[in-house]
């Protein structure tokens, strides 16, 4: 079974023409990702859509290892005209979210959670661990956010300042 960007690659393919020219292997995105790491080993070119957070971006560096390609017409074949950024895909975000009953039952965890905010390669690195490293139980995902705690003391303690727990 083929991952999910395979229709839209399809479809930029076609809007663009380069359907003449390029034929998409669809393949799952376990073999996508082994295919990037041999050709990494290899040190071969390799073209593939993919995104972030995500643990190849863990494992290789943006601007160092890999790159985006800018889509200078960002064509999405679902996206309302003016959405899609530079990248081909519409623009997202990721949040916090929380009952709505936490604000006032627990106003300092709202605080803290409020002033909370992860860098992309943070978040990299989290599913590299999850992904790649096995951390996926309880024990270990405890000991690796104790461990991170620990290796972002500085951030961690802006975060606890802002909400007024310092």
């Amino acid at each position: 079974m083929a991952w999910t960007c395979y229709e839209h690659v399809e479809a930029k393919l076609k809007h663009y023409g380069l359907d003449k020219y390029y034929v998409q292997h669809p393949i799952s995105e376990q073999m996508v990702n082994f295919q990037v790491q041999q050709a990494m080993r290899n040190r071969e070119p390799l073209l593939w859509e993919g995104w972030t957070p995500g643990w190849l971006f863990a494992v290789y560096k943006l601007g160092e290892d890999i790159t985006f390609l800018i889509d200078p017409w960002g064509y999405h074949p679902a996206a309302a005209e003016g959405t899609v950024k530079e990248y081909g895909w519409p623009g997202a975000t990721s949040a916090i979210a929380v009952n709505v009953r936490v604000k006032d039952e627990h106003p300092e965890a709202y605080r803290l959670l409020s002033q909370i905010s992860i860098s992309l390669d943070h978040h990299n690195d989290w599913v590299h661990a999850q992904v790649q490293g096995g951390v996926t139980n309880r024990r270990a995902l405890e000991r690796y956010a104790r461990e991170w705690i620990e290796n972002n003391r500085e951030l961690v303690d802006r975060w606890l300042e802002g909400a007024g727990l310092r």
